[in-house]
């Protein structure tokens, strides 16, 4: 019964609604022509503000978000970093040890289905699938990808950066990578 008092209510809105901006139209046609320019200033103003303010609580959203993100994204990096200086006696960097990697993956997972986009979390199942696998090379190109997502979730652009640009910041010879 509710449902079909909600329906008749609901039908009769729209009727209204219909009517409304049919009559409208109406009036529009047989008013002088300031009046009409008048009545199209004021909806095109009051239109402006709202998308103008939609915009800009979208932007503060991401610029809030922005910071967490740089946070999490940071930490991976540290972490990527430690283990790549790990193997390097010329670094005065403190090794990763296991356990240290698990809490640490621990809490990432848990960040990453707070605050990552839906392409971090692709990129991180990626990385994870290649981890498990014996090829070493595949896992440097898919933390290159995971790079890559990550700037382009904080705002940055990749444009102009080639291909594993990004992990090749980090060797200390960009061209061994090259030689894999």
């Amino acid at each position: 019964m509710k449902n079909i008092i909600w329906s008749i209510f609901g039908i009769a809105f729209i009727g209204f609604f219909i009517y409304g901006i049919i009559q409208l139209f109406v009036w529009l046609f047989h008013s002088d022509i300031k009046i009409i320019a008048g009545f199209f200033a004021f909806f095109s103003a009051i239109s402006g503000a709202f998308i103008t303010q939609y915009y800009i609580k979208k932007r503060e959203e991401r610029n809030a978000h922005r910071d967490k993100k740089i946070e999490i994204y940071s930490e991976f990096i540290d972490i990527a970093q430690r283990m790549l200086a790990g193997n390097n006696d010329n670094v005065d960097m403190e090794e990763v040890d296991s356990k240290e990697l698990q809490d640490f993956f621990f809490r990432f997972n848990r960040d990453i289905l707070l605050w990552g986009s839906p392409g971090v979390i692709k990129s991180l199942l990626e990385f994870r699938k290649a981890s498990s696998s014996v090829d070493n090379k595949q896992v440097l190109f898919v933390i290159n990808d995971l790079y890559k997502e990550f700037r382009k979730d904080i705002g940055l652009s990749n444009f102009g950066l080639n291909s594993n640009e990004l992990l090749k910041v980090n060797l200390s010879d960009p061209e061994e990578l090259d030689k894999l």
